[in-house]
Formats: C-alpha cells, structure tokens, sequence
C-alpha cells in the first residue's frame, strides 16, 4: 500500500509494508520508518488543516493508550492492543508527529481522508464521520 504525499515531501514515496510498518523514503532529511511498536494497519494522505500540505494519516494497533505520557489519574497504562489513528508531517524536512490519540471510541476495518474529513467504516461495515478540528477528530454533526 502506498500513499501519494505530494507538495512539501519533495519527492519521498511512502510505503505500508508486511511487517506492517510504514517507510516514507526520500532526501536523507525526510527518510523516516514507524516506530517498532506500532502496527499499522491503514494509511492515507490529506491536507486535513487547510495548510496546502498533505499530513499523513496512519490507522495503528499498539499496547497501551497513552505512551510514557499518560494523566496524572491513570497510575498504570492498559496493556491490550487497540487503534489509535496518528497524524505525522514534515516540518523543516523532519518527520513530527502531530496529533496522537488515545484508544480510538470506534473500531476502525478502513478508513479515507479527503482534505479535514476522514470516512471511517467498522468492521460491520458502519460508516461514520469524523472532522479535523485543530487539536484531533471530531465526530461530525
């Protein structure tokens, strides 16, 4: 699987391999792989804040929901896989994650982006909405 990053990514490829992790290859500045604890499962790219750059989206299976960093309320992370959905771009020709979220409140089979809305459809086949909105996905209205 393959995404098409367009402007600002020179003229990196990016690329979902077996092993489930994503390898985006270009200048030495933008080469960058997935970290080893994530399984992604989906990827796609979109310009999802209006900025003229396309971010790429990944759909990822990982332990945990909140990484070293967690609220100061949760004294130990879950240990069980779930999806989370991780908004990574380049700035200043380095890849920087964005936006990453917790375990994501639906089950995710695929998903699309197109510009700040991203389609999401679950493994029943349901198919829901959700919109960027400067600091994650929205359920849209």
């Amino acid at each position: 699987m393959t995404a098409n990053l367009g402007e600002g990514w020179s003229d990196a490829s990016c690329t979902l391999g077996k092993d489930h992790r994503v390898r985006v290859n270009g200048s030495s500045e933008s080469s960058w792989t997935s970290d080893d604890s994530w399984l992604v499962q989906d990827l796609w790219s979109a310009d999802i804040d209006g900025d003229g750059m396309k971010e790429l989206i990944l759909l990822v299976w990982k332990q945990g929901s909140f990484g070293r960093h967690k609220p100061f309320w949760v004294k130990e992370d879950e240990r069980t896989f779930s999806q989370h959905i991780f908004v990574i771009e380049v700035r200043e020709g380095r890849m920087v994650s964005v936006w990453m979220s917790s375990k994501f409140p639906v089950e995710v089979e695929r998903l699309e982006a197109d510009g700040s809305r991203l389609t999401i459809w679950s493994p029943d086949g349901a198919e829901t909405s959700w919109v960027w909105d400067t600091w994650g996905y929205m359920l849209a209205g």
